[in-house]
């Protein structure tokens, strides 16, 4: 039988939610914790009850005997955090964005190919019943051929903590569309089977953050964005994302329109489709598959060998799209996209 996998958790932000599935799994043996802020570092250990841990990262690698990593930290971090694990020996679950920009991810997934070593994205909107559900309907052909998609994440009110990396470019990398929009943008790429992007128009705006800004809390980054991508097979979507904006009610959804149906995941699952000359309206009842946490997944996949269904390499792709939007908005014209 294979043999559990030893485990530290980076961040204690969101990465109190990777430590609680971690500790969940019954193959996964939390061996440390690590944070810079040592209030949240003693209040993690208090609360979980991991013996040991780090403030500093490099010394972690160092101490401790352990498998995987999962990194949560901010944005700025993923890269150099995500290689020295690699170049450990360890596997690595990394928090959206996989990276700052294109370059960075690349470097990254070129890095665990070298190693030999899984690089896992937390693409959590994945690991749901709804979401295993369509992804399974799509590839056994229930939609047709799939030529359109609308995705959002959208919140009226929601800049998270005002002032901290989040809203600096620097250590971020962008704003609500590289934040929240990956996870949008990754779950209707996943259940469109991730078709090569050619060409992006997008644009960016920051009309809320920067009315609240100060010199101690400043506020460089986009509050709203969104893009046309139109991808090799002909297929378009798009793609929305705010922090803030004046709509009625936050939403996360993803719309998919296919030769033979159609799919809204918005409070829910809805499929739309056409029987014996008739429009018919599928809301399924129950979802028999049972849907693992992407920590469990991570887990069974180093034990196993299997491929994770998430893998770096889609991480890296939707970097190269959000970058593109960026770059149009930018510009004020379309980007080509090349290998």
């Amino acid at each position: 039988m294979a043999k559990d996998v030893r485990v530290a958790v980076v961040g204690l932000g969101m990465g109190r939610h990777h430590l609680r599935e971690y500790l969940a799994s019954p193959h996964a043996q939390v061996v440390a914790i690590c944070d810079t802020d040592k209030q949240r570092l003693c209040q993690a250990q208090e609360e979980f009850g991991v013996e040991c841990t780090f403030a500093d990262y490099a010394e972690m690698l160092e101490t401790v005997e352990l498998d995987a990593v999962s990194i949560v930290t901010p944005n700025r971090l993923h890269l150099p955090q995500t290689i020295a694990a690699l170049q450990a020996g360890l596997h690595v679950m990394c928090e959206k964005p996989l990276a700052m920009n294109y370059a960075e991810a690349r470097r990254m997934v070129e890095e665990a190919k070298r190693r030999k070593r899984i690089l896992m994205m937390h693409y959590n909107g994945r690991f749901t019943p709804e979401a295993f559900f369509l992804k399974q309907y799509i590839t056994q052909g229930g939609l047709g051929r799939l030529y359109f998609g609308k995705a959002a994440y959208t919140r009226r009110r929601g800049i998270p903590r005002f002032g901290s990396w989040f809203t600096r470019k620097k250590e971020s990398g962008g704003g609500a569309l590289i934040d929240i929009g990956v996870h949008a943008l990754d779950l209707a790429l996943w259940m469109m089977g991730y078709p090569k992007a050619v060409e992006v128009m997008g644009g960016v705006y920051a009309e809320f953050g920067p009315l609240k800004a100060t010199k101690s809390k400043p506020f460089d980054v986009d509050d709203l964005g969104c893009g046309l991508i139109r991808f090799k097979d002909g297929a378009t979507l798009f793609l929305e994302a705010s922090w803030e904006s004046n709509i009625g009610r936050d939403q996360f959804s993803v719309q998919l329109l296919g030769t033979k149906g159609g799919a809204e995941r918005n409070d829910g699952l809805h499929i739309y489709t056409e029987e014996a000359g008739a429009t018919v309206d599928i809301i399924p009842a129950q979802y028999m598959t049972p849907v693992p946490s992407a920590q469990a997944h991570f887990v069974e996949c180093i034990r196993t060998g299997q491929q994770p269904i998430a893998p770096g390499e889609e991480g890296a792709e939707t970097v190269r799209i959000l970058e593109a939007i960026y770059k149009s908005a930018a510009r004020g014209r379309a980007v080509r996209l090349t290998d």
